[in-house]
């Protein structure tokens, strides 16, 4: 499926423009599931709203590259939540390991890579 270049750069300017906070560091345990262990730093953009009424959910690898490199959505039955989460400076690797996190428990994700 082909994706508007649009919504890649669009999703980048929104990134740039607005603080990372990293709630949750790399190889650190998840608070409420201790089995889950974040593969890269796990965060959210400051002032961004999601329809969870928090903030935007942003997983920041380790590219070093200013690039919005895919999103994830998930559905979480437990909390009875549907969320998008950015992929941001993140490898291939990186990105299966977020997505593997992102589908387990009762929660599934759909990762959608930039191509």
């Amino acid at each position: 499926m082909s994706h508007p270049p649009e919504f890649w750069t669009r999703l980048d300017d929104v990134v740039a423009a607005y603080p990372i906070t990293i709630d949750r560091p790399k190889g650190t345990h998840h608070p409420d599931y201790p089995e889950t262990i974040y593969p890269v730093d796990y965060g959210h953009l400051e002032g961004v709203a999601a329809m969870d009424g928090g903030n935007v959910d942003v997983w920041i690898g380790s590219t070093g590259y200013a690039q919005v490199d895919g999103i994830i959505c998930t559905v979480d039955t437990a909390r009875q939540d549907i969320e998008i989460k950015i992929l941001f400076s993140c490898t291939p690797d990186e990105m299966n390991q977020i997505a593997a996190v992102m589908n387990t428990g009762q929660m599934s994700g759909l990762l959608i890579t930039r191509k």
